[in-house]
Parts: structure tokens; sequence; C-alpha cells
């Protein structure tokens, strides 16, 4: 799990991201207790929310970011 959420940040720093939600993905949903995939996963829709111009899109990106911040929650985060 590390290597992946390793590779989706420098996915994520050269600037797709939507690849790196989609490595994150893969942790959180055969992790669901891996804080740090939450971590990311909620970063990185933060960032997607505040670029998209669709309202829709934008609905959808802070969706992930409240369901990110649920599940750090329910981890004690």
């Amino acid at each position: 799990a590390a290597a992946i959420l390793d590779r989706a940040r420098k996915i994520r720093d050269i600037g797709d991201l939507q690849m790196a939600c989609h490595l994150v993905d893969f942790v959180r949903k055969g992790e669901p207790n891996n804080r740090e995939a939450w971590e990311l996963w909620r970063d990185l829709f933060t960032a997607r929310a505040e670029t998209e111009r669709s309202l829709m899109a934008r609905g959808a990106f802070r969706s992930a970011i409240r369901e990110a911040e649920a599940r750090l929650k329910e981890l004690g985060a």
C-alpha cells in the first residue's frame, strides 16, 4: 500500500490529480483503516474541488472530502 500511495503522490506532483485519486482508491478500498490513504484522498479531492469549474463535479468532489473526513474521525483523527 505504501508504494501505491507514494506513486499517487508522484503522479499528483506532476499534475494528474485524477489518476492519483484512482490509485488511492485502490488502497482505501483494500485497506479501509489506512489513515494515510484517507488523508491523501481528502487532500486530492480538496485540490480538485478548488480548480473545478463544473458545479456538479465540485459537489461530487466535496462529497468525497466529507466521506474522508468522516472516516478519519472514525479512525480517531
